[in-house]
């Protein structure tokens, strides 16, 4: 049997809950802009959000969209779905707090904590991500 040295996790997903920590996000930025969107449906935005959020990180792994569309167009789309008429510097303000709210949510995936525990001292350990570097330092 090998002695592995090294252990490369993926961060989104595999140790940081990307589902729920976006879903913690999300409840923040409608209460904070409660004001233009607390009439609408949550879950139907949040499933919106998802459904064109995974269709632009496709588009982008691609290179057929760039970082900055990607950031915008899957909430532009999301708020469409939901009949949400919305100026484009108010999609821009929450795309930015988006990014600024979901990297700082704090749920791992199930039994993240033990497995690092288990691993510690045995291994060294290393995150990879195909993230961004603004947003994932703060995850």
């Amino acid at each position: 049997m090998k002695n592995y040295k090294h252990l490369f996790f993926d961060l989104d997903g595999t140790l940081w809950d990307l589902h729920r920590n976006t879903r913690a996000a999300m409840e923040e930025l409608f209460a904070r802009h409660g004001e233009h969107i607390s009439h609408l449906d949550f879950e139907l935005f949040f499933q919106r959000y998802h459904h064109h959020n995974n269709h632009v990180w496709s588009l982008y792994r691609q290179d057929k969209i760039k970082k900055d569309e990607l950031r915008y167009v899957r909430f532009e789309r999301a708020f469409a779905d939901v009949n949400h008429t919305s100026s484009a510097q108010f999609i821009d303000q929450f795309s930015l707090d988006f990014l600024e709210v979901a990297p700082r949510q704090p749920l791992t995936v199930e039994g993240t904590h033990e497995l690092l525990a288990h691993c510690k001292g045995r291994y060294q350990m290393h995150i990879i991500t195909n993230g961004f570097i603004e947003v994932q330092g703060h995850k």
